[in-house]
């Protein structure tokens, strides 16, 4: 029996470290990003970034440093304006502004990018205060609203090594009636039109795996996110392949999700963030006519942060107090009376 004993103990053990592993953020723990965690998200965007300009050109290059440049400029003013002291080079900024760059097309023109990037970066200094943790959710706010507001300037996508723009990407095919035959390994290797950094599903999983690694990227929330779209696309019986790969589904699971200000810390919050998120992607895709996965994630964070703030369970002691459990009453009473006058009538 003690051996038995023994062998359950190291078991249970070896399962709290491994989802403890899996669980505990470093930006999380030390309440700040330093210029080192920076680096390392940089990096692991790098091979994406570098696909993306090697699949359409100069205009990607051009994009990607614009957004960077401004981000990092418009900072830099903010600081200035304001009177900070201690002014330092806020490469948080230019990384948000880089990340910022990979969820656009290289077919948006300058003064939509130089806007963009002007606002996200204003977003942040403004609405987040500078959080140190802040480093997703302003892209998101940013790129939401000019896609819903600026559709056909955001919505011009080059064909891979041409000079041809195209208003269709392979996830908006997955709802035509009859969709071209798109090979699984051309969507997996990101051969195909799309944003800048969101093709290269195998180089952003790469990146995704270093940063799990990392304690960057916690698996928990990517994995219900990515198994939900796939379980109601095959209930539903969609285009598996073009489901999953033909959109930036991976690039919005695994790197935009990574919104370490609003992040949940208990487990159950994480799974069902990311199921709410696969809920709302599969949801928000029919209606748009194409990728949903931001939108979801934009509309899971603001609802998750009202849920950490607490405000749940203030309302639930709201429904409680004895004066609202009076005022039901009679509300209820009134109801009544009023279905049995209708069936009297009747």
């Amino acid at each position: 029996m003690s051996i038995l004993l023994k062998i359950k103990g190291a078991t249970i053990n070896a399962v709290k470290k491994v989802a403890l592993f899996f669980t505990v953020i470093r930006p999380n723990e030390r309440q700040a990003l330093t210029n080192l965690d920076l680096a390392e998200i940089f990096l692991a965007l790098l091979p994406a970034g570098i696909f993306g300009c090697l699949l359409f050109g100069k205009r990607a290059i051009i994009t990607l440093a614009l957004c960077a440049a401004v981000c990092l400029l418009v900072a830099f003013l903010w600081d200035v304006i304001f009177n900070r002291k201690n002014l330092k080079i806020d490469f948080k900024s230019a990384l948000m502004g880089y990340i910022l760059g990979l969820t656009i097309t290289s077919g948006v023109k300058l003064p939509y990018i130089i806007v963009i990037s002007v606002m996200t970066t204003i977003i942040s200094k403004a609405f987040f205060r500078n959080n140190p943790l802040s480093l997703v959710f302003p892209v998101l706010i940013a790129k939401v609203f000019f896609s819903v507001f600026f559709f056909k300037a955001f919505s011009a996508f080059p064909l891979p090594f041409e000079n041809v723009t195209t208003e269709m990407t392979p996830i908006m095919y997955l709802f035509e009636s009859y969709p071209p035959d798109f090979a699984a390994k051309d969507l997996f290797f990101g051969l195909h039109s799309g944003y800048i950094g969101q093709t290269s599903e195998c180089l952003i999983i790469v990146g995704a795996i270093y940063l799990m690694l990392r304690k960057f990227i916690n698996p928990i929330i990517c994995g219900f996110f990515l198994a939900t779209s796939a379980f109601l696309s095959i209930i539903f019986k969609q285009d598996l392949a073009l489901s999953l790969l033909g959109g930036g589904l991976f690039f919005t699971a695994l790197f935009l999700t990574m919104d370490y200000c609003l992040m949940p810390n208990a487990i159950y919050k994480k799974i069902l963030y990311g199921i709410t998120c696969g809920i709302l992607t599969f949801t928000i895709r029919p209606m748009l006519g194409g990728e949903g996965a931001l939108l979801a994630v934009l509309i899971c964070n603001v609802a998750f942060s009202i849920v950490t703030r607490r405000n749940i369970k203030r309302l639930i002691k709201f429904f409680k107090h004895p004066n609202f459990r009076r005022l039901f009453e009679k509300l209820w009473q009134i109801v009544l009376k009023a279905f049995k006058i209708k069936k009297s009538e009747r």
